[in-house]
C-alpha cells in the first residue's frame, strides 16, 4: 500500500493500520470482482491455478545492436616531457 495513504490513515484513525501481505493486489482483485458482477464470462476450463498462466520463453530482441568495447587512442605519457603543453604542437595519439 502507498506509504502516504498509510500515514494518512494512521493520522485519521489514531491507530496503526494493519496492512495485508497481498495488499498490493487488492485493487486488481476488486476490479476482477466488479468485472465478474457486470458480465457473464465464459468458463476457462482450468482445474488448477498453474493452467491459467502461459509460460513463454521468448528470445530477447533489441532495438539497437549491442555496444562494442573499443579502446580510444590516448597520448603516450612515458616521460615527464610528454606532460608539458607546447602551444601550436598537435598531440600524438597512437
Amino acid at each position: 500500500m502507498n506509504s502516504a495513504v498509510v500515514k494518512h490513515f494512521r493520522n485519521l484513525l489514531q491507530a496503526e493500520p494493519i496492512i495485508g501481505e497481498h495488499s498490493h493486489l487488492y485493487g486488481a482483485i476488486g476490479a476482477a470482482l466488479l468485472y465478474l458482477e457486470e458480465t457473464d464470462p465464459a468458463s476457462l476450463g482450468a482445474k488448477a491455478w498453474d493452467e491459467l498462466f502461459v509460460l513463454e520463453k521468448k528470445e530477447k530482441t533489441y532495438g539497437y545492436p549491442p555496444l562494442q568495447l573499443t579502446l580510444s587512442s590516448y597520448p603516450e605519457f612515458f616521460t615527464a616531457a610528454s606532460y608539458l603543453y607546447k602551444p601550436g604542437q598537435q598531440s600524438r595519439c597512437h
